[in-house]
C-alpha cells in the first residue's frame, strides 16, 4: 500500500503536522486523544471516587471534544455521547443527594 506523505512534508509547524497527521488518519488521531485524556483524567481522579471522577472526566472532554468538533477534527457524536455520560453522572449524584 502507497502512502501520500506530501501533507506531512509540507507541514512548516508543529500545529500543522498535527493536522495533517490527522487528516490522514481519518480523525482517528484526535478521536484515541480525547479517549486517552479521559481515561487518564479518569484513573488520576479516581481516588476521589468512581463517581466523581465519572462526572469530572466527562465533563472535562466534553468541552476539549466540543472545541474539537467545532474545529472539524472529530464528529460531533463524540461530545455527544461526553454530554450524555456527564448528564447521568451528574443526574445520580442530583438522586443520591451528594
Amino acid at each position: 500500500m502507497v502512502y501520500n506523505l506530501t501533507p506531512i512534508q509540507n507541514s512548516e509547524s508543529i500545529p500543522a503536522l498535527v493536522v495533517a497527521a490527522d487528516g490522514l488518519s481519518g480523525n482517528v488521531l484526535m478521536i484515541l486523544f480525547i479517549l486517552a485524556i479521559f481515561f487518564v483524567s479518569l484513573l488520576i481522579l479516581k481516588r476521589f471516587g468512581f463517581v466523581y471522577a465519572w462526572v469530572s472526566s466527562t465533563w472535562g472532554c466534553f468541552v476539549l471534544s466540543s472545541i474539537l468538533a467545532l474545529g472539524g477534527f472529530i464528529n460531533i457524536i463524540w461530545p455527544l455521547g461526553f454530554l450524555a455520560g456527564a448528564a447521568l453522572g451528574t443526574l445520580y449524584l442530583y438522586a443520591i443527594g451528594q
